[in-house]
This record gives C-alpha cells, structure tokens and sequence, in this order.
C-alpha cells in the first residue's frame, strides 16, 4: 500500500473507491463538494443534475438524511416530482451506473404525465 492508501481523504474531497467492492459511504461535505463541482459553469438544472449523479464515482452509498443536508446547505431546491423521491430516500447506492434507492415509505408521482410508483 501506499500512504495514500492508509490516509483518510481530506475534508471535503471525495473518497477513493475501496477495492473491495465495498460501498464508500458519502458524508455531507463530499455530497456538496460534487454538487459545488457539477454546479460549476452550469445554469441548467437537468445538467446539473446529470453532473452531480456522474460525479459521485462508481461504488457509493449516500444515506438520505445526508443529501438532504447537503442539497440544502448548497441551496439546490428539489422541486416537482423528484421531491418526493427525495423526501422519502433512506439511502441511495451507486455501483457503476446502477443506481439503487431504498425509500421509507411507497412513492406516487407523475413525470410528463406519466404515473409512477415506487415500492419500498
């Protein structure tokens, strides 16, 4: 190993992916450092957004109360039909662009007049 490899990342950066498979959990100051990365250049909040989710790395875990955090102290309003899913998200799990999402309770929404629902 090197001493990168035994040394905790810095405040604020990004955690390197545990090659072990495992999920990096991701604190609220990583959260904001890759909305503050994806926000940069960025008007369009659907770009935004599609920056933020390629920014978190490949084998991530973010629990929903940490988002939340995040998303507010970085003043990012998660307005229409995401909202929900948000509000509700216990944890979300990124491996590779797989992403799953276990939510606290069934979710009912519409996108594009769409109905859509999701299950605990």
């Amino acid at each position: 190993m090197t001493p990168s490899d035994t040394q905790p990342p810095e405040r604020g950066q990004t955690p390197a992916l545990d090659q072990t498979n495992q999920n990096v959990p991701l604190t609220v100051d990583d959260v904001k450092n890759i909305i503050n990365q994806a926000q940069v250049g960025l008007t369009d909040s659907v770009a935004v957004g599609m920056q933020i989710f390629n920014n978190l790395g490949d084998n991530i875990t973010v629990f929903g109360d940490i988002l939340r955090q995040a998303l507010t102290d970085s003043s990012v309003a998660v307005d229409g039909p995401l909202s929900a899913l948000v509000a509700a998200a216990q944890n979300i799990t990124k491996i590779g662009s797989r992403v799953a999402l276990t939510n606290s309770e069934e979710i009912k929404t519409e996108i594009g007049g769409t109905a859509i629902r999701f299950k605990c």
